[in-house]
């Protein structure tokens, strides 16, 4: 499973659920706290609440994935990429931004068009 693999697949997901609810595919954009965290952080100059909500928010993210991680589905490998939390949050944001642009996605190494709920193959 490489990145190409992991960006086409995130980004099927993606354009389907815009495909089949485009208005709850809008409100998820809500569910990135960290990306928005980070961008207040960004623009506020040298507000301080922006940077405490940023260094908040990564760590009750944290803290959740690793709770739910280990805890939850026994899997003590999350513990080794712990580090990329953050890092597929901030990807995730953008695999969320693209699904809204074009309708083409690859399934299985197939190429595909979303019609109104169809995937029709375009090659």
């Amino acid at each position: 499973y490489n990145w190409r693999q992991f960006f086409e697949h995130q980004l099927r997901w993606s354009r389907t659920i815009r495909d089949a609810r485009p208005w709850g595919y809008l409100g998820f954009g809500v569910t990135f706290g960290l990306w928005w965290a980070l961008l207040a952080s960004i623009l506020s100059g040298n507000d301080v609440w922006p940077w405490m909500l940023l260094i908040s928010i990564a760590a009750l993210r944290g803290i959740v994935a690793l709770f739910v991680g280990v805890r939850v589905l026994k899997d003590s490998s999350v513990l080794k990429y712990a580090f990329l939390i953050p890092i597929r949050d901030i990807v995730a944001f953008w695999i969320w931004v693209a699904g809204w642009f074009g309708n083409r996605i690859t399934w299985r190494g197939q190429k595909f068009v979303l019609r109104h709920g169809r995937l029709v193959r375009t090659g």
